[in-house]
């Protein structure tokens, strides 16, 4: 019984290590956002001890950079970036991020400010109207008529997280 054990502890652990490795970048690429959009907010009651952690937390973004998701590569925290998955854009105000965002796709509704911000086409994007908002990130959700390969072709990072159809997807994901 303690071989099967230490076999099942084996590969929980292997499984588990693997999708850590996977999930990871993503968690770091959405910590340093949400570091950095930390630091910008305050008000007059909170500005000392803002001030105080402000060098802290820039630090703190900049160790996070670079990352690397798959064969992409950030050096830097995204400034301005481009959702094209209402899920994304959910994500990235959630975590405080939302002032990075620049553009969405048509079925971003949610939160209430990304109905200010320039919608792009989800299903037809055109690659001239998100190269001409100078993104240095865009989200995906699925790669509509080669929408990456188009994108990097213009030196526009492209971050993919394709949407799972069943539950083996989610645990691929992990």
């Amino acid at each position: 019984m303690a071989a099967r054990q230490s076999l099942f502890t084996r590969v929980v652990r292997a499984t588990l290590t693997k999708k850590v490795a996977r999930v990871a970048p993503v968690m770091a690429v959405a910590f340093g956002l949400g570091l950095g959009a930390a630091a910008c907010g305050g008000d007059a009651t909170q500005d000392a001890v803002v001030d105080t952690t402000v060098a802290d937390v820039t630090t703190s973004v900049a160790a996070a950079f670079p990352v690397t998701v798959g064969d992409l590569t950030l050096d830097a925290e995204p400034q301005r970036v481009v959702s094209m998955s209402a899920t994304a854009t959910e994500m990235l105000f959630a975590i405080g991020a939302g002032d990075k965002v620049v553009a969405v796709d048509n079925f971003s509704n949610f939160p209430a400010e990304v109905d200010s911000l320039p919608k792009i086409d989800a299903y037809e994007p055109s690659v001239e109207a998100i190269s001409e908002l100078e993104p240095d990130l865009v989200i995906i959700s699925y790669d509509p008529g080669n929408l990456v390969e188009q994108l990097n072709a213009l030196s526009i990072p492209v971050f993919a997280a394709y949407a799972v159809m069943n539950l083996d997807g989610v645990y691929e994901q992990m």
